[in-house]
């Protein structure tokens, strides 16, 4: 059996930059409601989800269900607060998939 860690993807994101933190708030919200719907339009089943949550490094998390999965187990997506680096793991974050 091989162990494999979650992947790692970009999306654009927005840079902060001084005295426009409420454009790069707003621009932040709209990115992260895109890649919730293009993941909901690509599964084709409703996306749990979860915005900037506090005290984690995380802006927001999408949980495809597993029932919209071919293999069955779930799909998490955790969005960054610092800059575009997205982590996509099965099942868990921070754990590893046996294959």
């Amino acid at each position: 059996m091989a162990v494999r860690q979650a992947s790692c993807l970009w999306v654009p994101w927005p840079r902060r930059a001084a005295g426009h933190l409420g454009d790069v708030t707003s621009t932040r919200y709209a990115l992260f409601g895109d890649l919730v719907s293009r993941l909901e339009d690509d599964f084709a089943m409703r996306c749990a989800t979860e915005r900037d949550a506090q005290d984690r490094s995380e802006y927001g998390r999408v949980t495809v269900p597993a029932d919209a999965t071919v293999c069955g187990t779930r799909i998490v997506v955790c969005v960054s607060k610092f800059g575009s680096p997205a982590l996509v793991c099965a099942d868990n974050p921070g754990a590893f998939l046996v294959l």
